[in-house]
């Protein structure tokens, strides 16, 4: 990014409006050829036609404040003039579906947006990924593509850590993904990433619970009615194989810098335009929640929520500071707003929102739903099998079932359960148990009693 700085804003813009461009161009033609939706195009890489649901305009609108965040940050280090710094910023789409996200973006009002058809893994293996200032992106969801490119973030954020600047992401997601192995192995792996950069880490970096916002990673959605979380409805495209989205999807925000930086982003999403109900004339009014953050975000428990919903530490619903349009403040219950963008700090505020189950409601559906008993036996199953050909792979022994094995014992074994017998020294316990031994004369130790022949 230092090297483009050296052409001057002129020949810079211009070549990213080249990309961008020929980014559009490329979807115009594909249209064309497919139908208005794309959906009969080819793409230069494998696809899962379940992962064909392209983000909606709404979607976008919620992380503008980030991304104008993040310019104007730009172009004060920089020295850019500030009325350029959304045009100037770059954001990066790796995954191509039908290259609507540039146009979205475009008319949101950021005109540089690199998302081209192309196989994004190839071009990391041959370095060929464009130079860009944030990644924000709605990844395939099948196959190992999110833990691809959770990998490629944590390179990323690596040399950006090293290079003392900051390399801001979003990612809509399920919000499921967030309580997975692999976003809480992300989470650790990003700790570990600012923590040999001087930044503070958590105590506790394998905890998602703890991790998230010690590493300045929060989540957006839009608010809906009672201040609950409103589900995005995705643009289905044909092939996909089911009319509407199944999950709930959610911003997956972070790399925006220190404890400071996030906190600025975080209220800057925060601060949108909302609905919020005004009980002495019993109508709603246009206003702005500033949330109900009061400490650093550094400094926040683990439960707290930055600016979304939940219950706060005695039971009690959070309250929002709000700025009505004619500019007088007042509290809010979270109820009582409506519009605009929630945010959350930690895996336990998406919990208290019911977006994201708990370890116990896991555990709970495991035992109680048939389906998700099988799938878990199966798991298991298979966990078992692949430590059995990891053994046999370095030499050991397979190990047999019990039904497999094949068990010899004292004809008096019976009765040493209520009578033990007395054994001496190097004398198979196992033999005159009531279970027995089952190696046999393998065993190394006696299966005669030393003491009775004493």
């Amino acid at each position: 990014s230092d090297a483009l700085a050296a052409d001057g804003p002129a020949p810079r813009l211009a070549r990213q409006a080249g990309e961008v461009l020929m980014g559009r161009a490329e979807a115009e033609a594909e249209k064309e050829e497919g139908g208005e939706d794309g959906s009969e195009q080819d793409w230069p890489y494998e696809v899962d036609d379940g992962d064909h649901f392209e983000t909606p305009r709404e979607a976008f609108e919620d992380i503008v404040p980030l991304l104008r965040c993040h310019a104007r940050r730009r172009a004060v280090e920089r020295q850019l003039p500030a009325e350029d710094a959304t045009s100037q910023l770059r954001v990066y789409d790796p995954y191509f579906c039908t290259g609507r996200s540039a146009a979205l973006l475009g008319e949101l009002g950021f005109p540089c947006v690199i998302n081209r058809r192309c196989d994004f893994y190839r071009d990391i293996a041959e370095g060929a990924v464009p130079k860009f200032d944030v990644l924000m992106t709605n990844p395939p969801y099948s196959s190992d593509h999110k833990t691809r490119l959770f990998d490629w973030i944590l390179e990323r954020q690596r040399g950006a850590a090293a290079r003392g600047s900051r390399e801001p992401f979003a990612l809509l997601l399920p919000s499921w993904t967030v309580g997975k192995a692999l976003f809480h192995k992300f989470l650790k792996g990003l700790a570990e990433v600012y923590g040999s950069a001087g930044v503070e880490a958590a105590p506790n970096a394998s905890m998602a619970t703890a991790a998230d916002s010690r590493v300045g990673v929060f989540y957006v959605c839009r608010r809906g009615q009672g201040g609950r979380p409103l589900k995005y409805v995705f643009d289905h495209i044909r092939g996909a194989g089911l009319a509407d989205c199944p999950f709930f999807g959610l911003w997956i925000c972070g790399g925006f810098g220190d404890a400071a930086a996030t906190r600025r982003a975080v209220l800057r999403v925060a601060r949108g335009k909302a609905q919020g109900f005004w009980p002495a004339d019993g109508s709603w009014h246009a206003c702005r929640p500033r949330g109900p953050l009061a400490e650093p975000l550094a400094e926040l428990p683990p439960a707290a929520t930055a600016a979304g919903v939940g219950e706060e530490e005695g039971g009690e619903e959070p309250e929002f500071d709000v700025v009505w349009a004619d500019g007088t403040q007042s509290a809010l219950p979270a109820h009582h707003l409506s519009g605009g963008r929630l945010v959350f700090t930690s895996g336990l505020a998406l919990e208290a929102a019911g977006l994201l189950r708990s370890a116990e409601d896991i555990k709970r559906r495991q035992e109680e739903n048939p389906n998700q008993k099988l799938r878990h036996e199966r798991a298991l199953a298979a966990l078992e099998r692949q430590r059995a050909s990891a053994r046999e792979a370095k030499g050991g022994k397979r190990k047999r079932s019990a039904g497999q094995r094949r068990y010899e014992k004292h004809e008096e074994a019976a009765a040493t359960v209520e009578t033990p017998l007395m054994l001496g020294k190097g004398t198979c316990r196992h033999f005159f148990s009531a279970q027995g031994c089952s190696r046999g004369d393998k065993c190394r130790f006696s299966h005669v009693n030393d003491a009775e022949r004493d």
